[in-house]
């Protein structure tokens, strides 16, 4: 079920009447019938999988005690069997046979059994809460990854209905809309004329950074848009996943505001318990043989995370183009690690300069330029493409194609990179207003005359200028299919 078709628009009313008119105590009952049938319409083994992921969480941390470890080792083996069998077994592969949400509540299910693990949190005892909080509806697609300690406190809670947060949800869902429809949709037909088509490299490899950059955001900022509103419709509060990412200076930075509950979980979950565990203790002392302390300690550290980044490519999918793109971003982290000291004695040395706008404007550019540079691997899914792609930009051709404005060949005319660049603009100003605090607050600061028209033109600027029609059909989500 895609969130933006109007079957998830029914969908969403139908349950918000039942949620808000039946009694309270169905409430629980009501969201989890409504996350199976998710499930469900999306395909028989996209509910059989969290079903036994559930299942599996559920009867292993019932036995957990501080002194048994190989009931956590199940639990993980077991929830991480189920995503690789969604992702590399063939038959999975198959359209119409693909389950949904998989790498999203797989995290989930590892983290609630570290957590209950650790004592950080206590066993469910009624499976039923357990599988409502695994197959919670709005996460399905494209997460966020909740913790099932945050997420408990709103999601098991009787809520009333209340005005103005059902408001706030459906401006947060119509904005989502805006960033899919106007903005991703469109500028997602040229990207796939720029990797699909011969001789699109040089400076058109520029425009498909550019291009792809823009897109990805609108396409996921919009699809956390229309799951976080819609869980702040029934009353439930998800974790933000985005923090103005394109204002970063730094990759590290970047990584801190995109995809943050993701990021969170790579590094609580997997950099620093391997990086505490018995194999590193024994790798540092097996290192101090012939370096070191210092330095034993930020190999394994290096070790540390280049397996992170290893398993986060594979994570977004499998292929060698993924891991390449996951172990390049290690590197670029570790020699910018590396390179921290040299930094911070520069500053110091002249701290006018490295303090100046044109400075901070440079550090945003180089790395927007970084991950875009990246993000090629995702583009072409084809290593070598990538590189060769990457190396033609030094090149330049096609520079005067570009210049010339005459890009119809995409197949957006100019009317649709107007209306594309109007809506990043919109993005930007949103984005302004979310970094003073908050831009939902400000509209609903206004007068409801004035709230009333933002939402009545967003919506037909969805309606109107919305990618719609023979060649411009709405296209899943890039990252729903995870």
């Amino acid at each position: 079920m895609l969130l933006t078709s109007y079957e998830y628009l029914i969908f969403i009313l139908l349950l918000l009447c039942f949620y808000y008119l039946a009694p309270k105590k169905w409430q629980t009952g009501l969201l989890l019938c409504a996350g199976l049938l998710f499930y469900l319409r999306a395909g028989v083994f996209s509910l059989l999988f969290v079903l036994l992921s559930s299942g599996v969480t559920f009867f292993l941390t019932r036995s957990f005690t501080k002194k048994e470890k190989r009931a956590v080792f199940a639990v993980v083996a077991c929830n991480v069997a189920l995503l690789v069998i969604s992702r590399y077994v063939p038959f999975f592969a198959r359209e119409g046979v693909r389950t949904m949400g998989t790498a999203y509540y797989v995290l989930m299910a590892v983290a609630y059994g570290i957590d209950v693990y650790r004592g950080k949190c206590t066993p469910e005892k009624n499976p039923f809460r357990l599988v409502l909080f695994l197959s919670f509806f709005p996460t399905a697609s494209m997460g966020p990854v909740a913790r099932y300690d945050a997420l408990k406190e709103t999601l098991f809670q009787p809520h009333s209905f209340r005005l103005r947060e059902v408001q706030k949800g459906a401006l947060r869902i119509l904005f989502g809309f805006f960033k899919k429809l106007v903005v991703a949709d469109r500028l997602r037909i040229a990207v796939l004329a720029l990797t699909g088509g011969a001789g699109y490299d040089g400076a058109f490899t520029l425009l498909l950074m550019l291009f792809y950059t823009v897109q990805l955001y609108a396409d996921f900022t919009g699809g956390i848009d229309i799951a976080l509103g819609t869980a702040q419709m029934f009353g439930i509060t998800l974790p933000e996943n985005f923090d103005l990412p394109y204002g970063a200076k730094t990759l590290a930075s970047f990584w801190n505001r995109w995809h943050i509950t993701m990021g969170r979980w790579f590094t609580e979950y997997v950099f620093y318990p391997f990086s505490t565990s018995g194999c590193a203790a024994a790798l540092m002392r097996l290192l101090k043989r012939c370096m070191s302390a210092r330095n034993a300690g930020r190999v394994v550290v290096w070790i540390s995370t280049l397996l992170v980044w290893a398993l986060t490519g594979l994570w977004h999918g499998a292929g060698a183009s993924f891991l390449v793109w996951g172990l390049m971003n290690g590197l670029i982290l570790l020699v910018s690690r590396e390179l921290t000291p040299l930094c911070r004695r520069a500053h110091a040395r002249f701290p006018g300069w490295f303090s100046s706008p044109a400075w901070n404007a440079f550090c945003v550019f180089r790395t927007l330029f970084i991950v875009s540079s990246l993000r090629l691997f995702d583009c072409y899914r084809d290593v070598p493409r990538a590189f060769r792609s990457f190396a033609s930009i030094f090149t330049m051709r096609g520079l005067g194609d570009i210049l010339s404005g005459n890009l119809s060949a995409l197949g957006p005319d100019a009317a649709d990179y107007a209306v594309a660049a109007a809506g990043v603009l919109l993005m930007r100003a949103v984005s302004r207003l979310h970094a003073k605090g908050g831009a939902r607050r400000a509209v609903f600061a206004k007068p409801y005359m004035v709230r009333t028209l933002l939402g009545t033109l967003l919506l037909l600027a969805v309606l109107i200028f919305g990618v719609y029609g023979k060649g411009y059909d709405a296209a899943a989500f890039l990252y729903s299919g995870y």
